[in-house]
Protein backbone atom coordinates (compact mmCIF):
# COMPACT_ATOMS: atom_id res chain seq x y z
CA UNK A 1 0.00 0.00 0.00
CA UNK A 2 1.42 3.03 -1.09
CA UNK A 3 -0.88 6.31 -0.35
CA UNK A 4 0.36 10.10 -0.09
CA UNK A 5 -2.92 12.81 0.25
CA UNK A 6 -1.69 16.07 -0.94
CA UNK A 7 -2.75 17.64 2.79
CA UNK A 8 -1.21 15.86 5.32
CA UNK A 9 -2.68 18.11 7.97
CA UNK A 10 -5.48 15.80 8.87
CA UNK A 11 -2.59 13.35 10.67
CA UNK A 12 -2.57 13.31 14.62
CA UNK A 13 -0.65 10.16 14.82
CA UNK A 14 2.27 8.20 12.66
CA UNK A 15 3.96 5.02 13.57
CA UNK A 16 7.52 4.50 11.93
CA UNK A 17 8.81 0.67 11.38
CA UNK A 18 12.38 0.67 11.58
CA UNK A 19 13.40 -1.84 8.83
CA UNK A 20 16.86 -2.14 7.28
CA UNK A 21 16.85 -0.40 3.90
CA UNK A 22 13.73 1.81 4.41
CA UNK A 23 11.25 2.69 6.88
CA UNK A 24 7.57 2.36 6.50
CA UNK A 25 5.67 4.72 7.52
CA UNK A 26 1.74 4.53 8.43
CA UNK A 27 0.05 8.01 9.17
CA UNK A 28 -3.67 7.98 10.77
CA UNK A 29 -5.91 10.93 11.33
CA UNK A 30 -8.29 11.77 14.58
CA UNK A 31 -10.86 9.23 13.88
CA UNK A 32 -8.06 6.42 13.83
CA UNK A 33 -8.53 6.17 10.05
CA UNK A 34 -4.94 5.16 7.97
CA UNK A 35 -4.31 8.62 5.66
CA UNK A 36 -0.79 7.66 4.70
CA UNK A 37 0.75 3.87 4.41
CA UNK A 38 4.08 4.15 2.72
CA UNK A 39 7.97 3.00 2.70
CA UNK A 40 10.36 6.06 2.76
CA UNK A 41 13.67 5.61 2.01
CA UNK A 42 16.37 7.41 4.65
CA UNK A 43 16.65 10.65 2.52
CA UNK A 44 12.79 11.19 2.20
CA UNK A 45 12.48 10.93 5.67
CA UNK A 46 13.41 14.64 6.62
CA UNK A 47 11.28 16.35 4.33
CA UNK A 48 8.16 13.91 4.95
CA UNK A 49 8.21 14.95 8.38
CA UNK A 50 8.86 18.51 7.71
CA UNK A 51 5.65 18.48 6.02
CA UNK A 52 3.55 17.46 8.77
CA UNK A 53 2.11 19.18 11.36
CA UNK A 54 2.72 18.77 14.94
CA UNK A 55 1.35 14.65 15.93
CA UNK A 56 2.56 11.97 17.94
CA UNK A 57 5.26 9.78 16.47
CA UNK A 58 5.83 6.69 17.59
CA UNK A 59 9.44 4.37 16.61
CA UNK A 60 8.99 0.66 16.47
CA UNK A 61 11.79 -2.17 15.31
Amino acid sequence: MSKLPSDLSTVTTVAVDLVKHVFQVHCCDAAGKVVVAKALHRKELLAFFAALGPCVVGFGP
